[in-house]
């Protein structure tokens, strides 16, 4: 119940945010253990035909989550992903690692890191990952629905 009354105090608190129209961030994960979906074909790297310079590498890291390993512009970011489902629908939970090289101890107890949430299609050798944004997830408008499934943001 408690996990209950948080996950509603979370999404009301992001309902009236005037961050409302950005891409869904939170302070908590968006899974629990049980919900927990692992994707043994993620594992291993994949490129985009539209992007191709950028690349993601997923390994798998723990009993139930993944290393995400992002490169863009010659620049590498590192995160835990973690897949779930709501539904039919694959989630990914992105939750930065902070390294060690980005200033001092001090400075790096300063930076708030968010939980990014993500919807993602893995069909056999394709993967899209499209960033949930809180007015399309709850928008009850068609034509906004329409827009939101054909939504090329990708990770």
């Amino acid at each position: 119940m408690k996990k209950f009354i948080l996950a509603v105090s979370s999404l009301a608190a992001l309902l009236i945010s005037p961050a409302a129209s950005q891409d869904i961030l939170a302070l908590h994960p968006a899974y629990t253990e049980p919900s927990v979906a692992l994707q043994p074909a993620i594992e291993g790297t994949w490129s985009f035909d539209s992007f191709p310079k950028e690349t993601v590498a997923f390994r798998k890291a723990g009993d139930n989550f993944y290393i995400l390993r992002a490169h863009s512009e010659g620049k590498a970011s590192d995160f835990e992903a973690v897949f779930t489902r709501l539904g039919r629908v694959l989630l990914l939970d992105l939750f930065p690692i902070v390294p060690d090289t980005i200033g001092n101890s001090l400075f790096r107890k300063q930076i708030l890191p968010a939980h990014s949430l993500y919807r993602v299609t893995l069909e056999k050798d394709s993967l899209r990952i499209a960033a949930l944004n809180i007015k399309r997830v709850f928008s009850s408008s068609p034509d906004r629905q329409k827009r939101a499934n054909r939504s090329k943001n990708l990770a």
